[in-house]
């Protein structure tokens, strides 16, 4: 049997979501637009999505992620209609290939700090340390390259992530003049 509570229980959370955050319409949409992807999800694509592999599933989300944040960061809700389609349809008529050198070479560090971040990194740590100590050779190797070896793979992804955090925070604040998202209204 069919029954539109969910829907209704999901729409008014949203629409209250969207509502909490601001008093402008882009949020109400921002709220909508995670109704209609959750609705989605759950009654039409979920099960082809979980088939999916996981580097798709990841696309999917970070899509989905960045169109909710144009509606959420937007100044109106034609500011940000405008926005999506000079992404989706007019891709790199506004963009010019300046721009581009320009914001690669700025922020460099951090997107080459964040693509090594989003690969299997630790795991082809992980495979590459299981594969030089074996059992017997456990015992030949000095102690101490065990435990930095270790140790590494343990706090290696937890240095890096606050390097990068620092990083990011240090470029962020000694740029321009950022406002905090909240005080706008």
């Amino acid at each position: 049997m069919f029954s539109c509570a969910p829907y209704f229980n999901m729409f008014v959370v949203w629409l209250c979501t969207g509502m909490w955050h601001g008093a402008a319409w882009n949020f109400i949409v921002w709220g909508m637009w995670f109704f209609l992807l959750l609705t989605c999800e759950k009654y039409i694509w979920g099960k082809a999505l979980a088939a999916c592999p996981a580097f798709l599933q990841h696309m999917y989300a970070m899509a989905a992620a960045i169109i909710s944040w144009i509606f959420f960061r937007a100044e109106s809700l034609p500011y940000a209609f405008a926005y999506l389609k000079s992404i989706f349809v007019n891709y790199g008529q506004e963009f010019s290939h300046d721009q581009t050198i320009y914001y690669l070479l700025q922020y460099a560090p951090e997107i080459l700090l964040c693509v090594i971040a989003s690969m299997p990194v630790k795991r082809l740590v992980e495979n590459y340390l299981s594969s030089r100590m074996t059992a017997t050779d456990e015992n030949d190797l000095p102690t101490g390259y065990a435990c930095v070896a270790r140790c590494l793979y343990i706090w290696g992804p937890k240095l890096f992530a606050v390097l990068l955090l620092i990083i990011v925070y240090t470029k962020l604040v000694s740029g321009s003049f950022n406002p905090f998202i909240y005080f706008r209204f």
